[in-house]
């Protein structure tokens, strides 16, 4: 299955069958507002694409550096973006993983498109 992430009203939406490895979770960066938003720099998207970096997950995980910009939470089961890293955006939950076996999604459980 592949669950698109592709609306900026910053609600959640919730995944019961989500398998990490199976499954995908494709995040429209232009319609989630990861480029609308002129006065942050989305030249890491541009430039770079989407890495490792940009993706963080633990217990009770928040962005810690400017370069995470998607956060599992893997005491909530929750996929976070946080637009601009840590600084002035508080970051939103775009996916709560209820019933996925706890499955802990990792970088490779993404794909980010323009």
């Amino acid at each position: 299955d592949v669950f698109i992430a592709s609306s900026a009203d910053r609600l959640a939406d919730y995944i019961t069958d989500f398998v990490v490895g199976e499954d995908l979770i494709a995040i429209d960066a232009i319609s989630i507002g990861l480029i609308s938003i002129d006065e942050i720099d989305i030249s890491w998207l541009l430039n770079e694409g989407f890495k490792p970096k940009h993706f963080v997950s633990g217990n009770n995980q928040v962005a810690t550096t400017s370069d995470h910009h998607f956060i599992y939470d893997e005491a909530r089961d929750v996929l976070a973006i946080d637009i601009d890293g840590v600084g002035g955006q508080e970051q939103f939950d775009i996916f709560e993983f209820n019933g996925s076996n706890s499955q802990i999604i990792n970088y490779n459980s993404l794909l980010v498109v323009l």
